[in-house]
């Protein structure tokens, strides 16, 4: 039998000795998270900036998904000066950002939601 079907996984109204397809497992389609500040994600596949300011980003770092890691350094990465150029497409992984509304004049803070994190799916 091949592992792409099993038995039994058609609807009642069919014999039970049939075969059918298997759901595709979680892992087939993409996702996208927004992240909080300093706090350790997955690396990503790619990083989109929806709102203008200063990001810094850290790809590397001892703690563990999930933690904070407001002691690392963190790199100025990208500035979204106006709204006219969002979303922004970096396309690199890190693993937590932080940022400062305040260089780029908002004078807002920024918050979760200002960065999304991409992770493509796949069989």
């Amino acid at each position: 039998m091949s592992n792409t079907y099993y038995s039994g996984s058609l609807p009642s109204h069919f014999k039970p000795h049939q075969q059918g397809p298997r759901e595709l497992p979680t892992s087939a389609f993409g996702k996208t998270t927004l992240p909080a500040l300093l706090i350790t994600q997955d690396r990503p596949d790619h990083v989109l900036i929806n709102q203008t300011g200063s990001y810094y980003f850290l790809t590397s770092t001892t703690a563990s998904l999930g933690g904070t890691t407001d002691a690392e350094t963190y790199v100025k990465t990208a500035v979204a000066p106006t709204t006219s150029y969002l979303p922004i497409k970096l396309e690199f992984n890190p693993v937590a950002w932080s940022g400062s509304a305040a260089e780029a004049g908002t004078g807002t803070v920024l918050i979760s939601g200002d960065v999304s994190f991409i992770y493509k799916g796949g069989l």
